[in-house]
């Protein structure tokens, strides 16, 4: 099957979505003298038996003259059809005004799936009087996966529907709270009231001070009639219920109508995502735009913070020594940086000032270097040293109670990836791990002189000492933070009196967390805080 459109599309009911945006793929210096390629391209954007097949297609020999359609199951033509939509994309593409879309409504694409007498026969769009087919950007569709295709793009009603037609568009499942979904709704016999949604086992309720209606302005193609109800088919809301769900199994959506009647619709296994596992706190915002200040964020913020847990993988050895006193550096994921923190802590070799090494690096970057690293260095200095692997560097403060218990480690001096510690630090974090103090001591970098002053910046979770005992009995009940870090950590509010040692560091540009980050971590510190 042939395609003019080689832009990336996004999975539809078919898996044939494509995007409007931009049409990069008309090869416009093709020679239109030769057969191979031919003049024509083309692309089908939308196949589903909701809103039809809609696509594009131009004749690059006469760009001004649509080139005839004609819609095929097998051999057999169904319908044929002339472009007569305008496509700024394709306009702007080639340079001048011209009519490439087209739609298949989606009733003759029904009746183009009922035809089809044998299972493997292929829906098609191929120009009239050529063998040129329109690509989907996925597999070629058959006509009986687009009579399956009504159960996934409407939903497939378990009791009778009252005329209603429904498409879940989005599901996020977030343990611990509910479900975010959004989709649409046309009941042109009786309004809609009320949504519940069954999944994972268990039953939610849309709460009413969530759920909003929008206009679906994409569903009047498929429903030029219903422009009154269109303008208010969109919904979106939370769902909760006495239990919240724990997995994505079996989604069902029952839509109550006024009077009472239900009808409930099953809805494709493949849709729901997990927070902390297929999704992030910032794919909340796809359904709460202003989600710091909806009623139900806190709620939201203590869900993100215990399914960003969850999905945390214990620490893997590569190297395991017992070093009671130890000095642990999370390394760098860039590969420049990752050199020089190993400059870094060879300078404080060569000064005595490391009696014990723990080396933290990233699963899937730094890991390739690393054990190398740490072989040349131990062929230099002779000290006990780990090595431990993570998925995600930021995570490696969370991770601390694990690799203290591994190493045996009484006393430690810790250090997050981007950070590296000056010589003077390395020679206060010596005279702090072969002392005996109690209280903890806190390291930090020089203020940016190019950023305003954050009175929260200093002490900081980044780079601390403490005992392994005092760290890990607060660590039992201290909150944990989206990215690993947040100012301090409530650490410096453990004890009373802590060494404060700024301006020991040497800090890279850290990654800057997204706004859904701060505010979930901005919700977590306030609650914790005494």
């Amino acid at each position: 099957m042939g395609s003019g459109d080689l832009s990336p599309s996004r999975e539809g009911v078919l898996g044939t979505t494509g995007s409007r945006g931009r049409a990069p793929g008309l090869l416009l210096t093709a020679d239109l003298a030769s057969p191979d390629p031919p003049p024509y391209r083309g692309h089908i954007d939308v196949i589903d038996p909701i809103r039809g097949l809609q696509g594009w297609a131009v004749n690059l020999a006469a760009p001004r003259n649509p080139p005839q359609l004609t819609l095929r199951v097998g051999t057999e033509t169904v319908a044929q059809i002339t472009p007569d939509r305008q496509r700024d994309d394709i306009s702007d593409a080639m340079s001048q005004r011209v009519t490439a879309g087209f739609l298949f409504d989606a009733e003759t694409l029904r009746r183009a799936a009922a035809m089809a007498t044998a299972p493997g026969e292929l829906i098609t769009v191929r120009i009239a009087g050529t063998s040129f087919e329109l690509g989907t950007g996925g597999p070629p569709v058959r006509a009986a996966d687009l009579r399956a295709a009504k159960s996934l793009a409407a939903g497939q009603s378990n009791s009778p529907g009252h005329g209603a037609e429904i498409s879940v568009d989005r599901i996020l499942v977030i343990p611990g709270l509910g479900c975010m979904a959004e989709g649409w709704v046309l009941s042109p016999q009786r309004p809609v009231t009320a949504f519940r949604l069954t999944i994972g086992g268990v039953t939610l309720t849309a709460r009413p001070d969530t759920l909003y209606r929008k206009s679906r302005a994409d569903l009047l193609d498929a429903y030029p009639d219903a422009a009154h109800l269109i303008a208010q088919a969109g919904f979106v809301a939370l769902f909760t219920g006495d239990t919240p769900p724990r997995d994505t199994a079996s989604p069902t959506l029952t839509v109550v109508f006024a009077g009472g009647a239900e009808a409930s619709f099953a809805l494709p296994a493949r849709l729901p995502r997990l927070l902390g596992h297929t999704a992030t706190a910032s794919d909340a915002l796809l359904f709460f735009p202003a989600l710091a200040a909806e009623s139900f964020f806190p709620r939201f913020a203590a869900a993100a913070i215990e399914a960003d847990r969850a999905a945390l993988a214990p620490p893997v050895p590569l190297t395991l020594t017992q070093t009671p006193k130890t000095f642990i550096q999370v390394l760098p994921e860039n590969r420049s940086d990752l050199f020089l923190a190993f400059e870094t802590i060879a300078t404080a070799c060569r000064e005595n000032l490391i009696d014990g090494l723990t080396l933290v690096a990233a699963t899937d970057v730094t890991r390739a270097d690393a054990p190398w690293l740490l072989r040349d260095l131990r062929a230099s200095h002779d000290l006990p040293a780990t090595m431990f692997a993570i998925p995600d560097t930021g995570q490696a403060l969370a991770l601390l109670p694990a690799i203290l218990r591994a190493t045996g480690a009484k006393r430690f001096v810790f250090a997050a990836a981007g950070l590296f510690p000056t010589l003077q630090a390395h020679r206060l974090a010596a005279a702090w791990l072969r002392g005996t103090a109690k209280t903890p001591i806190f390291l930090g970098p020089e203020p940016d002189p190019c950023a305003p002053p954050d009175p929260h910046a200093f002490p900081s979770s980044r780079c601390f000492g403490w005992t392994a005992e005092a760290f890990l009995r607060w660590s039992d009940t201290a909150p944990t933070f989206l990215g690993g870090h947040f100012r301090d950590n409530l650490l410096a509010r453990a004890t009373r009196a802590p060494t404060l040692c700024p301006n020991t560091v040497l800090a890279g540009r850290p990654l800057a967390p997204s706004a859904i980050e701060l505010a979930v971590n901005e919700t977590i510190y306030a609650a914790a805080a005494p």
